[in-house]
């Protein structure tokens, strides 16, 4: 892992980073690593999640299938080895508090931060069209308010960009980091793909 580069969208809940990382896969050469999870499954998972049991999991960790592991609540989420696939971008979708702990173990970590402009008014607002259940909800607006709160600060100063995605389009937010990440080389674009229209 540490040949590869790592980068990491950081923000709560619905501010975009599957919207933005969904963009990024149909154009550019990355790697969106496996994500196994012992929650269960929500009607617009997509097939990078594995779900499994506690016990199954257990396995997987014990047989260094994760290189990184986290956990919300009673729910862990181990994202698949890749080590095989040198050289090739790693991207994943995480919680600031996540994407510091990613910078400490892996210098090659870019970090992207997205924000909300309110987050005490939107993030309520993006989890309920989700049609979670009542504990869920109230437990993700109560994690990701005290991530903000907790990790903010630090994870601005570790980011290459920060973006208040409630002042743009998803397009714009597609570009814009899109543009940033090949400008800088960090990424670069698929030769002879066709993209879905």
């Amino acid at each position: 892992m540490e040949n590869n580069k790592i980068l990491v969208l950081a923000g709560p809940t619905g501010v975009g980073k599957s919207t933005i990382i969904n963009s990024l896969i149909e154009q550019y050469d990355v790697m969106l690593p496996l994500c196994f999870t012992t929650r269960e499954k929500r009607a617009n998972d997509d097939e990078t999640y594995v779900f499994v049991d506690q016990e199954s999991f257990l396995t997987y960790e014990k047989n260094n299938a994760f290189f990184f592991i986290t956990g919300k609540g009673n729910h862990k989420y181990g994202f698949s080895n890749l080590d095989s696939v040198k050289d090739k971008p790693f991207i994943i979708a995480t919680s600031y508090e996540n994407a510091i702990r990613l910078k400490n173990l892996n210098d090659n970590t870019i970090i992207i931060t997205l924000m909300y402009q309110d987050i005490i008014r939107e993030l309520p607002e993006r989890i309920k069209n989700r049609n979670e259940n009542v504990v869920d909800y109230q437990t993700r607006i109560q994690y990701d308010i005290g991530d903000y709160n907790n990790n903010f600060d630090k994870i601005s100063r570790l980011s290459s960009l920060v973006l208040c995605t409630s002042l743009y389009t998803i397009e714009e937010m597609n570009n814009i980091v899109a543009n940033y990440l090949s400008d800088n080389k960090i990424i670069k674009k698929l030769e002879n793909r066709v993209l879905k229209k």
